[in-house]
């Protein structure tokens, strides 16, 4: 057989012999039409690997000629193809594709069969390889632990593994890349698969891809095509269960997409409709919720009504287990983070996080959360509010700098850091509050919270005049705003001026009598009868006691640990630019950033407008990025070589993609003012347009930055 000549050839010269294999210049009849790992599972002896069990999709007829010296052969020869791949300057850009699918290839030989120079030699020089692959956009998006040559040596005996590579498949997805995303799939089923797997394994494989569905199910059609062909390749390689189980198993899985929908996908499947109605799911594959949405209602109300930190801490932690327990069973995070959200919140709301054994847990469970969604504002806000109880504000303050960057719609975010930095006796954090203030109130005019922290600011400056017209704006927004009305008067006993302290008595008697039920606002309303009462005696007092304290300097605190000084240098670095005006002019950093935002950040920043900046990008990698894709191809248009044509066309088609934005129900209302109120800004006929656009651009691109260091801890 021919192949017994690539053999000869492994044994005489390992490396390249792989070489020829991975190129597809190996002449290996008759397995020619297989992949390179399919045609050495058909070679290679049994005892050479991790499972020596018939392995799902092994081709048939294996010849008997093998012989026991091919795997050490291979491993040898692997072994120097990779590290001379990595010490050799990587192929021209249009050669990149076909050199990371080798390499995707000879990844996958360790997870098959037992290759101990190659796990050496990958565990070595971590840092060389992860230099590597990061040029090669092959190492993951999130979190530099779901790296390729963590799975040479897993093998996952308990849940937390399982969750461990479901998420890595998560990440995989956020890539594009088919090739990644099956290495993920493999490494999820506890490669390589053999026909001993757990249902547990597949249900897995299945809720992932539902997962990566969901994100990309605004693409219609297409979405549901590639979730079937998805689908088809998981029971190609799992072929445990028979036609009516996988249709049954399916079946469960797909409903909560909608029945339209999950039947639609089915049909697509391949399963007819007619056998598909005969067999309804069966029980026996439903894992059900710990817990309803009610239980986690109950729970906050006794947190809401405990009187002690244990008695809080025993209600929810029972809870949140169980939750976690049907996140790594399940692979479906929705009821864990809904219950973390709830609970955690109560929480911490009521009670400091000092005990170290709670600390430690209720911050795993944050992470984990926002892991999960890292696209849900209100989990950064609950991880800063953990940070804070924890007696670790400069961190918690660090999280609120990223949310910004990460979240340019979210406002309460910039809200709640502008009352941190008002409270400092730095003028410089003073005057970053009043931007963050500024900005919120560009966004949403009738910000109460935003109006409220500039009257505070005034009145700590003493520039009563400004301080007077914040609070009366909020007021004005809110008429029955307490907070708001208390600070008018105490701007109006602060001032000091003639008739000032009759007009605080006769507004804040006024707002009590309208709004009563509001104690700060009784209590100062009596303080400042008294003051009156006083004054009118002859008696002196001073009348400065009801001022707020000047605000101490507070000692900076040294970080020590080394996640938390990267993500701190990485948020004050990104926030001197902002307020140097340059609109964050720096690439987008590491290795686990996406490879599109990362080309068009640096395009930005270049200067450079031409289409070659997006020839490397296949279509479904664009699709992921509809807006920015869009807003360049705008920004192309308003160069000077452009014409009005293809300019009005860029124009419409950015409109049409706002016009469905706005109209989508899924959409957050800060989001689509957002967008409004930066378009508006864009359209305008100005000359500065283009520059507007591009910091447009760049906000938006920032928002793929990957998730902080400390939360992969």
């Amino acid at each position: 057989m021919s192949w017994q000549n690539w053999a000869e050839q492994l044994c005489q010269a390992p490396e390249q012999a792989v070489n020829d294999l991975l190129r597809g210049a190996a002449d290996v009849s008759p397995f020619e039409r297989i992949q390179p790992y399919e045609f050495l599972l058909a070679i290679l002896p049994r005892d050479s690997r991790h499972i020596a069990g018939s392995l799902l999709g092994e081709p048939t007829g294996l010849p008997d000629e093998t012989t026991a010296d091919l795997p050490a052969s291979l491993d040898a020869g692997l072994a120097a193809w990779l590290t001379t791949q990595r010490q050799t300057a990587l192929p021209q850009p249009r050669k990149l594709s076909a050199y990371a699918a080798q390499v995707c290839e000879a990844l996958q030989w360790p997870l098959y069969f037992r290759l101990p120079q190659t796990q050496e030699a990958l565990k070595s020089e971590r840092a060389s390889w992860l230099q590597w692959l990061a040029k090669l956009t092959l190492s993951a998006y999130r979190d530099p632990e779901f790296d390729y040559w963590q799975v040479l040596a897993v093998q996952q005996g308990d849940d937390d593994l399982q969750f461990f590579w479901q998420s890595f498949v998560v990440e995989a997805g956020r890539l594009r890349s088919l090739r990644y995303l099956h290495l993920g799939l493999l490494a999820l089923a506890r490669l390589p698969l053999s026909e001993q797997d757990s249902l547990r394994n597949l249900r897995l494989q299945v809720q992932a891809l539902i997962n990566r569905y969901q994100r990309r199910k605004s693409w219609g059609t297409p979405a549901q095509q590639e979730l079937a062909q998805s689908l088809r390749a998981v029971m190609a390689r799992n072929p445990s269960l028979s036609t009516d189980r996988y249709r049954g198993f399916l079946l469960e899985l797909l409903t909560p997409l909608g029945e339209d929908k999950a039947l639609s996908i089915l049909s697509l499947v391949g399963f007819s409709a007619q056998a598909r109605a005969a067999t309804p799911a069966k029980k026996a594959y439903r894992l059900e919720p710990p817990a309803l949405a009610s239980v986690a209602d109950q729970a906050v109300r006794d947190v809401k009504q405990s009187r002690n930190l244990n008695h809080a801490w025993d209600t929810i932690r029972s809870l949140l287990a169980d939750h976690e327990a049907y996140l790594h069973q399940s692979g479906d995070g929705f009821h864990f983070v809904r219950a973390l959200d709830k609970c955690a919140r109560a929480f911490l709301n009521k009670y400091p996080l000092r005990e170290p054994e709670i600390q430690g847990r209720m911050m795993q469970w944050i992470h984990l959360a926002v892991q999960i969604d890292a696209d849900n504002p209100r989990l950064w806000m609950l991880w800063e509010l953990a940070l804070r109880q924890a007696g670790q504000p400069q961190r918690a303050q660090w999280v609120l700098w990223e949310m910004p960057r990460r979240f340019p719609e979210h406002l309460p975010c910039r809200v709640e850091l502008a009352r941190l930095l008002a409270a400092s006796a730095n003028a410089d954090d003073r005057t970053q509050a009043r931007r963050l203030l500024q900005q919120v109130l560009q966004l949403d005019p009738d910000n109460l919270h935003a109006y409220a922290t500039l009257a505070q600011l005034a009145i700590r400056d003493q520039d009563w005049t400004a301080a007077l017209d914040y609070a009366q704006r909020g007021l004005r927004i809110e008429p029955s705003d307490g907070h708001c009305a208390l600070l008018l008067a105490t701007a109006y006993a602060r001032r000091h001026q003639a008739d000032d302290l009759p007009a605080a008595i006769e507004h804040l008697q006024g707002f009590v009598q309208k709004y009563p039920g509001n104690p700060n606002a009784e209590g100062y309303l009596q303080k400042l009868l008294h003051r009156r009462q006083l004054a009118e005696q002859g008696q002196w007092i001073d009348f400065e006691d009801d001022a707020e304290p000047a605000p101490e300097p507070q000692a900076a605190t040294t970080e020590n640990e080394a996640a938390w000084q990267a993500f701190a240098e990485s948020v004050q670095h990104w926030v001197s630019a902002k307020s140097a005006g340059n609109g964050a002019d720096q690439a987008l950093v590491g290795d686990r950033v996406l490879p599109l935002p990362q080309a068009l950040r640096l395009a930005v920043l270049n200067g450079l407008w031409d289409d070659a900046v997006l020839a490397n990008c296949d279509d479904n990698l664009q699709r992921e990025f509809p807006l920015e894709i869009r807003l360049w191809r705008y920004l192309q248009t308003l160069q000077a070589d452009a014409s009005a044509a293809r300019r009005e066309q860029a124009k419409q088609a950015m409109q049409a993609w706002l016009d469905a934005e706005r109209q989508s129900a899924e959409k957050d209302e800060s989001w689509r003012t957002y967008l409004a109120k930066r378009w508006e800004a864009l359209k305008a006929d100005d000359p500065a347009a283009s520059a507007v656009g591009a910091d447009w651009l760049k906000d938006l691109l920032d928002r793929y930055q990957p998730l902080p260091a400390p939360l992969m801890g």
